[in-house]
């Protein structure tokens, strides 16, 4: 069905720090990693670290996708709030990305962890981010993969 959507709202879920080895505990600003155990689960895992399954899922979506189900072993990447891990590309613009996943351009600004330069951005200049860099779109929604 095209046009389906996913859509993470916006909340924050602060605490220490993520690792493998220290689940429920996540850094404020920096994105992290859990090693998936027996018996885990997407919601299990989501619920862990307080988000939703739909931020575990589509942020894992190509390690999902090839393994075709959680295995011990696996490290998946977890983000501190809901929303999207997104690979900047060329030609990307702060405007087109909060656009193609339904946020507000200043909701990626000022999320702290993307290190960007919001008293910059508020005073009109326009903000370059290299292309391969990772951002967090908080709250960030797409079209589920692989569905037309």
């Amino acid at each position: 069905m095209r046009g389906m959507r996913l859509v993470l709202p916006l909340i924050a879920v602060l605490a220490a720090s993520c690792t493998s080895h220290s689940p429920g505990r996540i850094s404020a600003d920096a994105v992290g990693s859990y090693e998936v155990r027996e018996g885990d689960t997407i919601l299990g895992i989501a619920t862990m670290f307080g988000l939703k399954p739909d931020t575990i899922f589509l942020n894992n979506y190509d390690l999902l996708q090839e393994e075709h189900a959680l295995r011990p072993g696996m490290v998946l990447t977890i983000l501190p709030i809901d929303g999207l891990y997104y690979e900047w590309q060329e030609g990307d613009t702060i405007d087109s990305v909060a656009t193609r996943f339904a946020v507000e351009p200043l909701a990626i600004v000022a999320w702290p962890g993307n290190r960007l330069d919001l008293n910059a951005y508020l005073n009109g200049t326009t903000l370059v981010i290299k292309p391969g860099s990772k951002v967090v779109i908080p709250g960030g929604s797409q079209d589920l993969p692989g569905v037309n």
